[in-house]
């Protein structure tokens, strides 16, 4: 399965008697606050990103629940030597105006390896991150299509003309059914938080209204979907540069 990704922010954090009692849930031997590094995370946030997408309540309700004990790793790698951290603690924290952020605390076993790595986050070189998830609905703003489950005609960040109004097309993230990892990157989508995609450049073209052949299980229409979902945004980005609305 391809996972969506998302970027994130990472702000250092110091330890306390309670983020041990947390962290020590994942560990075969119990652990002192000289031992590990922790570090905070904005994951991502419910406002209207670059890709036109957004998340819902839902969706971020969602991932503070799946996250807890998930991997940290870079470069999205999935290498077993990769792994450098794991999250024990996520909430949302409430902002202005409905805005509301994802919010993951991590910790690092402080080791030799990893000490010119923890420099870089207390330094602030490395505080760039991304997070891949599934969704479970993708919703169309123009005309409500859950595009998990069908396809419309409409595309994120395209103006279309509804009801005699220019309306430009927005897409919703509705839940989230799993997520994977969070990773250090170097170059995120978005250096602020949570609110970029980056899909894989391979995928090219528009997506055809119906797959080749059908499906034989739920687990192959589901990736199926998602393969879709990110041709879309590809063909999108050589579509309609010029933002004029369409009828």
């Amino acid at each position: 399965m391809d996972p969506i990704i998302k970027s994130a922010r990472i702000e250092k954090s110091a330890v306390t008697e309670a983020d041990l009692e947390k962290i020590n849930r994942f560990t075969l031997k119990t652990l002192e606050a000289s031992e590990v590094f922790c570090f905070n995370v904005v994951l991502c946030g419910n406002a209207i990103d670059r890709a036109f997408e957004r998340f819902t309540d839902k969706s971020l309700e969602d991932m503070a629940a799946l996250y807890v004990g998930r991997t940290v790793i870079k470069d999205h790698a999935h290498r077993l030597d990769g792994q450098i951290a794991r999250i024990y603690d996520t909430w949302i924290e409430d902002g202005e105006d409905g805005y509301k952020q994802l919010r993951a605390s991590c910790y690092m076993v402080r080791t030799a390896s990893n000490a010119d790595l923890i420099r870089d986050i207390e330094g602030g070189i490395k505080q760039e991150g991304s997070v891949s998830f599934s969704p479970e609905h993708y919703v169309c703003g123009i005309c409500q299509k859950d595009n998990m489950q069908g396809w419309c005609a409409h595309w994120p960040g395209v103006t279309y003309r509804v009801a005699g109004e220019d309306k430009l097309c927005t897409f919703e993230i509705d839940g989230v059914t799993d997520v994977y990892e969070f990773s250090l990157v170097a170059v995120p989508a978005q250096p602020e938080a949570g609110v970029c995609k980056a899909y894989k450049e391979s995928v090219k073209g528009k997506a055809p209204e119906e797959p080749e052949t059908e499906p034989q299980t739920d687990a192959e229409e589901k990736k199926l979907r998602e393969r879709l979902i990110k041709a879309r945004i590809r063909a999108f980005q050589n579509k309609n540069k010029k933002g004029e609305p369409i009828e």
